[in-house]
């Protein structure tokens, strides 16, 4: 009789150990936003900017295309009053809602568009803002034509009803494993295109051209890759107010909380990971310099900021960019790989300090430097920046000797010899 308690038990501890593990895989992944830049926003095209998201694999990732992004300035003024959200999905009542985030492109993903007005200070339409959203989601899936993305679009309003009719259907952005093509992806009414930064812009080529628009150029913050994924850093453009010509270097160096995480215990987070890891004492800047004083990041997160600084800059030969950092004798060791860079010139500002300089021009075609070089990372792609261990390692071994640099060394050591035995 006291053996079937114990059969019981038996029973229940093998059905523990054979229940399976779901596998999880947290990272650092990005997706884009249809960008707000209130009164300095371009008439015929939306630029779309990716955003920092903490998920397990992309489950969750799409939803937050519509989120608010706080605007890095604190708020963007217009004559009618202020705005702190940068989305324009957000602004407009656009939302993306996944059947099953874990189950796209299997289940359809539902944009849904509340009846809100347009901002006063906007110069786009709803369906303008809806194409655009649309772009930010098919960037981001992979649908091929055994399994195209079913996108429905939800019209609250009998005055956007016209919306589900033009966005609403089957998108394919992959080709197929059989033959390997894939028809044209387009969304009605638009373009895509992207500029030297690698940032997408969403274009609308019946929309009036204003001929004296000036577009702001947009600062480059890096986030690190954590988690489970691949070590890197992702890059990501913020933008400012556009009243500064040197914000693209400002804001740099500033908190910039547009990283997201798809786990309901955590908010809007720092994406500045050179800012988030220490950043730097101060940083002085001019429309074409910049000098870092005291950096308090590991010589990696720093080279990758550097690129970044440069991506943003888009320096050239008319107009170079120069990048300074000083750190104190003490902590000099730590950054051998910029010494060592024939790039980086040295100097002492005073004794017990090392400044490393070093001028910078890129070619915005190649995507790559053509005067200065920058060590320990390289860009991959198009918005990914990695570790070049390779590099680190030739760069942090001694330079060679020149004949005439041994020459003079061998020189100095008899003379010192010379002395000793003098003295004896």
């Amino acid at each position: 009789m006291k053996i079937k308690p114990f059969l019981s038990v038996v029973i229940l501890v093998g059905s523990l150990l054979v229940t399976p593990v779901v596998a999880t895989s947290v990272a650092t992944s990005t997706v884009e936003q249809p960008v707000n830049l209130g009164t300095r926003s371009d008439p015929t095209r939306i630029p779309l900017g990716p955003v920092g998201v903490v998920c397990n694999y992309y489950y969750g990732l799409h939803h937050f295309i519509g989120e608010a992004r706080p605007a890095p300035d604190g708020a963007m003024r217009w004559s009618g009053g202020s705005e702190l959200d940068q989305n324009l999905a957000s602004v407009f009542g656009i939302s993306v809602e996944p059947a099953d985030s874990s189950q796209i492109p299997a289940l359809p993903v539902f944009i849904r568009v509340k009846p809100w007005k347009a901002p006063g200070y906007t110069p786009y339409t709803k369906e303008q803002v809806v194409a655009a959203t649309l772009w930010c989601l098919l960037r981001r899936v992979d649908s091929t034509p055994a399994t195209p993305l079913e996108v429905r679009v939800v019209a609250e309003s009998e005055d956007d009803k016209a919306l589900e009719a033009r966005y609403s259907g089957k998108y394919i952005t992959r080709p197929s494993k059989d033959d390997g093509t894939t028809p044209p992806l387009s969304v009605p009414g638009t373009l895509l295109e992207e500029d030297s930064r690698g940032i997408a812009w969403v274009v609308f080529p019946d929309a009036k051209k204003n001929d004296t628009f000036i577009p702001i150029n947009p600062s480059v913050v890096v986030l690190k890759s954590g988690g489970d994924g691949d070590p890197g850093w992702h890059v990501l453009p913020v933008w400012g107010n556009g009243n500064d010509e040197s914000d693209f270097l400002r804001l740099n160096h500033w908190s910039s909380n547009i990283c997201y995480s798809a786990f309901k215990s955590h908010g809007v987070s720092q994406a500045n990971s050179y800012v988030g890891d220490g950043g730097a004492d101060t940083a002085t800047t001019e429309p074409g310099s910049m000098d870092i004083l005291y950096p308090r990041v590991d010589p990696a997160t720093l080279a990758a900021n550097l690129l970044a600084l440069v991506i943003s800059k888009q320096p050239t030969e008319a107009k170079p960019l120069t990048i300074s950092f000083t750190v104190e004798e003490s902590a000099i060791s730590g950054y051998s790989s910029f010494r060592n860079d024939e790039s980086w010139h040295e100097s002492r500002p005073d004794a017990d300090k090392v400044m490393l300089k070093c001028e910078f021009v890129w070619d915005a075609a190649a995507r790559k430097l053509t005067k200065g070089s920058i060590p320990l990372v390289k860009l991959d792609g198009k918005n990914w920046i990695i570790p070049n261990p390779v590099q680190e390692t030739a760069l942090n071994e001694p330079k060679e000797q020149t004949p005439e640099e041994a020459g003079e060394e061998a020189g100095e050591e008899t003379e010192e010899a010379g002395e000793t035995k003098a003295s004896e």
